[in-house]
């Protein structure tokens, strides 16, 4: 129902983006963001139809390079977050320059998206949540999600029980409740009884987008270009304070011998964070986290509370170049005045 009206929406901010472009304002807002950074947000890379399912978290490997060619051409210097925190401290940003971050450590990635960057001398941050890495498993929610969302049908039958998939409550009931009542290898069995019953075709090659890479090939990478950084063990801000502290020591503890670099980056799973956690994450001696809120840097921005450009594959490309060129940083701004 709401769908033609979304789609005419960004049809409309589209066109206007060309317009403003055709008159000049890209130039001049370039010229007002001359002292602003931007940090840029990937999650996984798609293998099969998994931008269209969650278009936030998966980018096809196409637009993802179409993107970085886009700033390659256009003279823009990749940078890693020591060299933001520097650069933030001096007041001397620069909106021609790009730190590049990568959230959870799907394995999809690692196909396409890390080689590339590598191939072309990209640095990137890749932060890293442990506990799934650790299991090996698939990420059931995300999976099992997938193909409820992926199936033509609309309710499924397993032990007695009926869940109706295109339900969001019914479907996130059922999820959460295998979650806290089976073990991991219990999910991925029940995983493979669903896709059966639910009639779709889970490839060893679409799962790499559900799972985070295994602890042991991590410690294999060749981390010439890679930072490993942190992203908690269990991916999860909303436990109480000092449960929260000792999750991120384990991360802390199960990531220090793999990384070249000292582990004082932090990404707030989700985005989400509280003000009252940032004190606890200094007595961690982290010196940089980032959110998922949409911004550019500059010298007066909270070093735990740096924002980031969300990337993804319904992202067109006037709206990926007036981010850049901070156009829609100054829209944000004046809409919040």
């Amino acid at each position: 129902m709401f769908w033609p009206i979304i789609i005419s929406m960004q049809r409309l901010k589209v066109s206007i983006l060309y317009i403003l472009k055709a008159i000049g304002l890209f130039k001049l807002s370039e010229y007002y963001s001359r002292k602003f950074s931007t940090v840029l947000c990937y999650h996984g890379i798609s293998t099969d139809d998994e931008n269209k399912f969650l278009p936030a978290n998966y980018i096809s490997f196409d637009a993802f390079k179409e993107q970085i060619e886009t700033l390659l051409k256009n003279g823009y210097q990749f940078i890693d977050l020591d060299d933001l925190r520097q650069k933030m401290k001096s007041n001397s940003l620069s909106n021609k320059e790009i730190v590049l971050t990568i959230d959870d450590g799907f394995k999809s990635i690692f196909d396409q998206m890390i080689p590339y960057l590598e191939e072309k001398k990209i640095k990137s941050t890749l932060y890293v949540t442990t506990k799934e890495s650790i299991n090996k498993d698939s990420i059931f929610r995300l999976l099992c999600n997938y193909i409820f969302w992926k199936s033509s049908k609309h309710s499924l039958e397993i032990n007695n029980e009926t869940i109706f998939i295109k339900n969001n409550k019914s479907s996130w009931d059922y999820i959460l409740k295998s979650e806290e009542n089976l073990s991991f290898k219990e999910r991925e069995i029940l995983l493979h009884e669903i896709a059966n019953k639910l009639e779709v075709n889970i490839s060893n090659e679409l799962k790499k987008s559900f799972q985070l890479i295994n602890y042991d090939d991590l410690k294999n990478l060749d981390l010439k270009y890679v930072d490993i950084q942190l992203h908690t063990h269990s991916h999860d801000m909303t436990m109480e304070q000092t449960d929260l502290k000792k999750d991120i020591e384990k991360n802390i503890e199960l990531l220090k011998d793999i990384g070249s670099s000292p582990l004082v980056h932090f990404c707030y799973p989700s985005g989400f964070f509280k003000n009252s956690d940032l004190p606890m994450l200094k007595s961690l001696n982290i010196k940089t986290a980032t959110t998922c809120e949409q911004g550019m840097v500059s010298s007066f921005t909270n070093p735990l509370l740096i924002p980031r450009l969300i990337i993804n594959s319904n992202t067109p490309q006037i709206v990926f170049e007036a981010e850049l060129n901070g156009l829609m940083e100054l829209i944000r701004k004046l809409k919040r005045a």
